[in-house]
């Protein structure tokens, strides 16, 4: 829920959104029916710990969907062709904490 109050008091500054399917106040099948109707034109990143392989039906509004069991190279190159753009640095290896020095909002469990 927190996650739609930051967006709801700023929509223009995502650019990508980064859910998961388990969270403590909306599961993510919820949240992404929600954003698909409030912030059509924002893409949403299913990053989740569950089987995503066949993709399920609910799904097909993401733009993408990423298993956590995969390196989290595969969350990078799928927010990259989500983008369009380039999220690594050049002349450095993306790491995970790179993620904490983007100018991005985090949002972690909904919180």
């Amino acid at each position: 829920m927190h996650a739609l109050s930051l967006w709801r008091r700023d929509p223009q500054a995502f650019d990508v959104i980064v859910i998961d399917l388990d969270m403590p106040e909306m599961d993510g099948v919820t949240l992404l029916s929600r954003l698909e109707r409030l912030a059509p034109d924002v893409p949403v990143v299913v990053w989740s710990g569950r089987e995503l392989d066949p993709a399920p039906p609910e799904l097909a509004a993401a733009a993408a969907l990423v298993s956590k069991a995969q390196p989290v190279a595969a969350l990078i190159d799928a927010l990259e062709r989500t983008m369009g753009t380039s999220l690594r640095r050049s002349g450095a290896r993306m790491r995970p904490q790179a993620f904490q020095d983007a100018p991005v909002k985090r949002v972690v469990n909904g919180e």
